[in-house]
C-alpha cells in the first residue's frame, strides 16, 4: 500500500480498485464508502484532477460529490486511515442526494 498524493490521509493501493465510465448525463455523481473501519477515498476524474476524502457527515466514511459531473473516466481508490487496517468496505455510486453515509 502507499500513502496518498499531496495532502491526503491514508493509505491505499497502486492500482485503482475500480474504473468507471459516465456518459450522457450530468448533474450530481457522489461516491461513499462504508465500513466498520474508518476508510478514505481517492479519486482521479476524466480531466486528470485529483479529490480525496477522509470523513463525511459526522461519520468515519468518506464521500466526494461531484455536483455537475464531466463524462468520462473516474479511477477510485478505497482505503484504510491505517495502514495496517484491511477490513472490507463497501462503495456506493449514486446521483440521488439523499443518499450518503
Amino acid at each position: 500500500m502507499n500513502a496518498y498524493r499531496a495532502t491526503c490521509n491514508g493509505w491505499v493501493e497502486d492500482s485503482p480498485d475500480y474504473r468507471i465510465h459516465r456518459e450522457g448525463v450530468t448533474g450530481l455523481l457522489r461516491f461513499y464508502v462504508t465500513s466498520s473501519q474508518d476508510t478514505t477515498l481517492l479519486i482521479s476524474d476524466p480531466n486528470g484532477n485529483w479529490y480525496c476524502r477522509d470523513d463525511s457527515y459526522d461519520t468515519r466514511s468518506p464521500t466526494i460529490d461531484f455536483s455537475n459531473a464531466p463524462q468520462g473516466r473516474y479511477d477510485i481508490w478505497v482505503g484504510s486511515i491505517h495502514r495496517e487496517n484491511h477490513e472490507s468496505a463497501t462503495l456506493h455510486i449514486t446521483e440521488v442526494d439523499s443518499n450518503h453515509p
